[in-house]
């Protein structure tokens, strides 16, 4: 987590100075200490299509994200490698490679998983403004979503039993005439559904 507190950057600045004729002004190079906050600068590369998409006058009521529990698919691949590595030392007549080569698959798929997931999470956004609910998915492939709050019909939930342990879900948006596409794997749904509706 980026820290609260402001942190100071050297940066240079040009300097009118008087010469020492005290008819004219040369420019120098001072270097200042900027301040800023790490926190606040983070935030702001996060919500960047957010900011851009806002009309004059919207409001952001609610943001949403994912849950880190998509990492746990990645997770359970990647550290199913090590017992399969044991295994394949425990045969008698395996090669010297073998355990590497049976161990490399599961490994392969949990990195590409976990990758997967990163990007996911990252890049998706989802906001509820006074206006709007607006959803924003994919880093090279973006596909965004926009609803009016006035023609949502009804927001339904869908919680596993590891969802409700951890608190996550699906969230299904329905309008007039069509629906948000379900948007699964999202952190608190219920505040989610609440500022919607509310």
């Amino acid at each position: 987590m980026a820290s609260p507190h402001p942190t100071a950057t050297p940066v240079r600045r040009k300097r009118a100075v008087v010469d020492a004729s005290g008819c004219g002004y040369e420019a120098r190079d001072v270097w200042t200490l900027s301040f800023h906050s790490e926190k606040r600068w983070s935030d702001a590369a996060v919500v960047t299509y957010l900011e851009r998409a806002l009309r004059p006058g919207e409001t952001v009521i609610y943001r949403a994200q994912l849950t880190p529990f998509i990492y746990a698919n990645g997770l359970f691949a990647a550290a199913f490698a090590v017992p399969v590595f044991v295994f394949g030392m425990s045969l008698p007549d395996a090669a010297s490679e073998a355990p590497f080569l049976m161990a490399a698959a599961p490994l392969f798929i949990g990195v590409v998983l976990l990758v997967g997931a990163f990007v996911a999470r990252v890049t998706t956004e989802i906001a509820v403004t006074d206006q709007r609910i607006i959803l924003k998915r994919g880093l090279v492939r973006r596909d965004t979503v926009e609803m009016n709050v006035g023609k949502v019909e009804s927001v339904d939930i869908r919680q596993s039993v590891l969802g409700r342990i951890f608190n996550f879900g699906t969230v299904l948006v329905r309008g007039t005439g069509a629906g948000l596409a379900p948007l699964r794997y999202v952190e608190d749904p219920l505040a989610l559904r609440s500022a919607i509706t509310n």
